[in-house]
């Protein structure tokens, strides 16, 4: 689900929201500070703006003041000079960004090396430039949850996207993250559009080398188009689409992995929310500061490990990430809850795969109901007001977000956020436009993951489909409604 999002007033997310939505979608800010780091003992708050973040962490660890700086201006640097280069390269002909991605000559340039180097470099690279302490660099690592890596293996440039996304704070729709979905279907209609619901496709239809339509899994009915768009992500559409998935663009990306997946628990509260402590912050728990040897503990628990009650306290999860949807969302606040996520591996879950969600094995179930067990036990120990007040617990694995959200290894976030997705020569082929006529992919595998790198990559494959900038149509509209929030506001300062 979604949890926040960095969409404060008048920025580019927030006013491109409002103008798909036709205004009509609500927000509310998540309380100061946004996130909440508790690390092996140690508390760090996260505020915005940034420059909060930065005097904390001085605060906090005076003898890094330097590295501090240096990371942040990395964070801004790769930010700035990254995303530019990585989109130009969708937008210009692929045969220039073939040339592009391919000379060495042409990486010296400016903004080319910046983007280069971030994007090679991942997040312990980073970390390691600017601090030798552990926990400063576990602190710094904390939002690697966001994206679904770990330090060692996910691109710098992705890091620096989420922390600098959530710079201005976090924010929650009111209503929910379905609301999001629900407004933007509504604008579609009143333009003419159609939202098919339990309509699964289970073949682009090609025919003469072109997209002409969809098979539906339903019924094996063809629904016929000029244009076929996929949202359904890079790899889905391979198997929807056997011409796409043969092309010659395939070397380029076929060695890119899904991301990390995870376990899931919705925790439904009796009680009064201010009583139980709930608040609008976003909770990061990490037992030990060093991530990946706790996600490596864990990846390598036995069965028997994880559901022998005996030993269940001789072991931790790697890292929690709680909030309560609540406490934040006005339209919830009558019904408290909590959601509870592990972001982890699915390689344990694979050998239960075959069998439909309601007809699961005995023993999968019971690995189910202990992880679920360890999360809220876990929970109770950093919130106790909570104990005795659960009314209900629904647990979700990584096997749940393959078989509900078609998510290949329960890959939430799309493609791995590791080095090589990033590459020029990898995002050259992650384009709007495909090699087969008439197919164009959108959505977070082709930008990055999260709410931002989709609404993006939607603005860029509707450009392509259009051939019109569409950036430039709702910049334009943006700035529109930006001054006539400005008038009305000096109107009404004049009135009092």
């Amino acid at each position: 689900g979604l949890h926040y999002v960095g969409a404060p007033p008048h920025s580019r997310l927030r006013r491109f929201l409002d103008v798909l939505t036709g205004g009509r979608l609500g927000w509310t800010q998540l309380d100061e500070p946004y996130d909440v780091v508790l690390l092996n003992g140690r508390r760090f708050t996260v505020e915005a703006p940034l420059g909060a973040q930065v005097a904390a962490l001085k605060q906090a660890f005076p003898d890094d003041a330097d590295g501090i700086d240096r990371y942040f201006a990395m964070v801004h640097q790769a930010q700035r000079t990254g995303w530019p280069v990585l989109i130009a390269l969708k937008l210009i002909p692929l045969w220039l960004a073939r040339l592009v991605a391919a000379s060495s000559a042409l990486h010296h340039l400016p903004y080319i090396s910046k983007a280069v180097k971030y994007s090679a470099m991942t997040v312990q690279d980073a970390l390691d430039a600017v601090t030798a302490d552990p926990v400063l660099q576990a602190r710094l690592a904390y939002p690697q949850g966001c994206y679904g890596g770990s330090p060692s293996r996910s691109s710098f440039l992705m890091h620096a996207t989420i922390v600098h996304h959530y710079g201005r704070g976090g924010y929650y729709p009111v209503g929910g993250g379905a609301e999001i979905v629900y407004q933007l279907a509504k604008e579609l209609m009143t333009h003419g559009g159609q939202v098919l619901t339990g309509a699964e496709v289970e073949e682009v239809v090609v025919e003469d080398g072109r997209a002409v339509g969809v098979r539906m899994a339903l019924d094996g009915r063809i629904i016929r188009c000029s244009v076929v768009v996929s949202a359904a992500g890079l790899r889905n559409t391979e198997l929807m689409c056997p011409t796409f998935a043969q092309h010659a663009e395939a070397p380029a990306l076929k060695n890119l992995r899904d991301s990390n997946s995870g376990a899931l628990l919705y925790v439904g509260l009796e009680g009064d929310a201010a009583a139980l402590g709930l608040d609008a912050h976003n909770y990061w728990i990490y037992p030990r500061h060093d991530y990946e040897a706790a996600a490596t503990a864990f990846e390598a628990l036995s069965w028997e490990d994880i559901t022998d009650p005996e030993v269940h306290g001789d072991w931790d999860l790697p890292v929690l990430f709680v909030c309560s949807m609540s406490a934040r969302d006005p339209a919830q606040k009558e019904r408290p809850s909590l959601v509870v996520f592990c972001p982890m591996a699915f390689d344990r879950w694979h050998c239960y795969e075959g069998s439909a969600p309601a007809r699961r094995s005995k023993e999968y179930t019971e690995l189910k109901e202990a992880l679920a067990d360890k999360m809220w036990t876990t929970v109770l120990k950093y919130f106790p007001k909570l104990q005795g007040h659960a009314s209900s617990l629904g647990a979700g694995t990584p096997l749940s977000c393959e078989a509900f959200l078609h998510a290949p290894r329960g890959g939430i976030y799309g493609l791995d956020a590791a080095p090589a997705r990033f590459a020029l020569s990898a995002q050259a082929a992650l384009r709007p436009k495909t090699p087969v006529s008439g197919l164009y992919l959108t959505g977070q595998d082709v930008l990055s993951c999260g709410v931002g790198g989709a609404l993006e990559s939607g603005v860029l494959t509707a450009s392509a489909v259009l051939h019109r900038n569409l950036t430039a149509d709702l910049l334009d509209v943006a700035q529109t409604m930006n001054k006539r929030d400005r008038t009305a506001a000096k109107a009404a300062k004049k009135a009092v």
